[in-house]
């Protein structure tokens, strides 16, 4: 690999534009200089240079004026800078002197010419000092990459992940916020290990990190963008909002609190130098929507964002995106300044908030412009989020919701994992919170179907209610008894624990509930399983009756009861009637919207694919849906 092809020269004087012959000669020993007289626009055009991994050796030409002080405060922290050489005069040799202190700075004299181009040409090794290299440098600081939304699945379980960890960040209390801390620092410091600048910067954050100060710790040139960014894009997303959730959550709130102040019709702008082959797959995206995996920064200035994109060549476009952002959009994205906290506020950087999708509106081959439109998110998440079935309690205890979210996207190891992790750090909790933990493992074996592990779990939870020396909840010890019933291998003594809790709920509970109603759901399983449907059938019938009096008509309880009376019919054999129930679940799951990998889709295609075709052929619905899933 040449100088030119590991390396970027740029060359900085507030005076080159009148040294023709000096511009001249520099650019015949290195084609690829870069000449700036303005140090703002200079570290703008540095900034912006990717891949990441080229280095930077910057030569600037010390002046009277403040201009090399300006652009060396500005562009010494950034890792990309390999070596700064500084040129004076002999009138300024004691401030050179003064300078030589920064570590990745080389002083010589500007009559000093072939020491100048040994410089530009030769090997790195030659100049070499103790320079840090981030270990992230192989990826575009600042650049994510845009996803076709070919897999609404990933991004609808991506949006309702990301907004319980921001409900968890409204709900925790100290010990819950420092565990967060701790497991998202360990991370960092595992990743920065041989990065003494990093780590020196992770320290600060441990010291004086403050929720309020989330936009201004991004904005700065430090491990917090880098690795977050880093690992959205390449580590599973689900994990990577869990381990961060303390420093996302932060900067997603504030960013949406400073979002509701001010809303205005405006056009932004992101240079970014892109792969030929990814033009073309973009080219192919016209009209469709993408999404930004990661926290996305723009500028209102056009001409900064072409700074950004570089130049193209043979393998390299250089493209503009132009965003358009519609006041009239009945659901905004999230979008805010950030100059005010910047360390570049020249940048006029406008942060889009985690995972914004755009919809591309048209593509300038010639030009390389790309524009898009800013969309509010085609999944609701406030009403997605309120999708998640709980049936183990109502507690609504954010640390037990996030397990419960991975076992509902299938995830059932991960989510036993969770809960016996959350389970070790809990030893010394109370008894009544180690009960849920338990019963909340339990779930994960019973979704693997593994009844048995599921079933001590649940003895586990309830000797632990019971013995507690805290009165135990009546509605949690119904809960366990019917979970202890739900995988018990006797059909008579699960009927007798689902009885047990019937009786329980009664008594703290209105007539008109929920909790009953999922009750006269588990008495009709035992029934089902015997064989007795017409007992099954009037139990599930009426939770039919209380869950529809109770919620909405596309409620996912509405649906779970239709599934269990089109079972029923299809075991009698009715299959006509069967798919007539099996239509009625559809329809709610279609409209929900839920994603393709959800347990409960997973459970209907299972029921719905044994029935006669030519029962299937007769419900457009079904088999329409089925088509549309199959192409997903």
């Amino acid at each position: 690999m040449s100088i030119s092809d590991s390396f970027k020269c740029v060359w900085f004087d507030p005076y080159i534009d009148i040294q023709d012959d000096l511009k001249e000669s520099l650019s015949s020993h290195y084609s690829g200089m870069r000449f700036f007289t303005d140090p703002f626009v200079c570290t703008i055009y540095i900034r912006s240079i990717v891949p990441s991994q080229l280095r930077v050796r910057l030569v600037i030409k010390l002046d009277y004026s403040k201009s090399a002080h300006q652009l060396l405060t500005l562009v010494h922290p950034l890792n990309k800078i390999d070596q700064i050489l500084l040129l004076h005069n002999k009138d300024q040799a004691i401030e050179a002197a003064r300078l030589q202190q920064l570590h990745k700075l080389i002083t010589v004299t500007s009559d000093d010419f072939e020491h100048i181009l040994e410089y530009i040409r030769s090997p790195r090794d030659k100049y070499r000092r103790l320079i840090e290299i981030d270990l992230t440098c192989a990826v575009r600081e600042r650049q994510a990459v845009y996803l076709t939304i070919h897999d609404p699945d990933r991004f609808w379980w991506f949006q309702v992940f990301k907004h319980h960890i921001i409900q968890m960040s409204y709900t925790a209390n100290a010990a819950s916020r420092l565990a967060a801390k701790l497991d998202m620092l360990e991370v960092c410091r595992e990743v920065y290990a041989n990065n003494s600048r990093q780590l020196q910067a992770i320290d600060k954050f441990e010291a004086t990190y403050e929720a309020s100060q989330a936009v201004e710790w991004y904005t700065k040139d430090t491990f917090v963008y880098r690795l977050i960014n880093h690992t959205l894009r390449t580590n599973d997303v689900i994990d990577t909002l869990y381990t961060f959730r303390f420093y996302i959550a932060d900067l997603c709130r504030l960013l949406a609190d400073y979002q509701n102040q001010k809303r205005q019709k405006l056009t932004v702008f992101r240079g970014v130098s892109m792969p030929r082959e990814q033009m073309l797959t973009l080219n192919e995206q016209v009209g469709r929507l993408v999404v930004a995996n990661g926290f996305l920064s723009t500028t209102h200035d056009r001409q900064i964002a072409q700074i950004f994109a570089g130049e193209s060549s043979d393998h390299v476009s250089s493209v503009v995106f132009e965003i358009k952002i519609d006041d009239k959009e009945e659901e905004m994205p999230v979008l805010v300044d950030t100059w005010r906290w910047s360390q570049f506020p020249d940048e006029q950087e406008v942060l889009f908030d985690l995972a914004t999708t755009f919809r591309v509106t048209s593509i300038d081959n010639d030009g390389f412009v790309v524009k898009l439109l800013a969309q509010r998110p085609f999944v609701r998440v406030d009403s997605a989020f309120g999708l998640i079935s709980d049936d183990i309690d109502s507690s609504g205890l954010d640390e037990f919701v996030f397990g419960k979210l991975l076992a509902d996207k299938g995830e059932y190891n991960k989510s036993l994992r969770y809960f016996l992790a959350l389970l070790e750090r809990s030893s010394e909790a109370a008894d009544q919170y180690c009960a849920r933990i338990h019963m909340h493992i339990g779930r994960a074996y019973r979704l693997q179907r593994d009844y048995q592990s599921a079933f001590k779990h649940y003895c586990i939870a309830y000797g632990l209610q019971t013995n507690s020396t805290l009165p135990a909840h009546a509605r949690i010890l119904a809960c366990t008894l019917d979970n202890m019933g739900a995988v018990h291998y006797d059909a008579c003594q699960a009927l007798e624990y689902h009885k047990r809790a019937l009786a329980l709920r009664h008594t703290v509970c209105d007539k008109d509930d929920r909790c009953i109603a999922a009750c006269f759901s588990y008495i009709g399983h035992v029934y089902f399983k015997q064989g007795h449907y017409r007992q099954a059938i009037k139990y599930y019938q009426k939770d039919l009756c209380m869950t529809r009096h109770l919620a909405l008509e596309n409620d996912l309880d509405v649906a779970r009861t239709y599934m269990n009376l089109a079972n029923v019919f299809y075991a009698q054999h009715h299959y006509g009637k069967a798919m007539q129930y099996y239509d009625y679940a559809a329809r709610i799951y279609q409209q929900c919207a839920l994603p393709n990998t959800h347990r409960l889709l997973a459970e209907w295609r299972t029921a719905v694919i044994r029935c006669p075709k030519k029962i299937i052929r007769h419900r457009s619905v079904i088999n329409k849906w089925l088509r549309d899933k199959r192409r997903q």
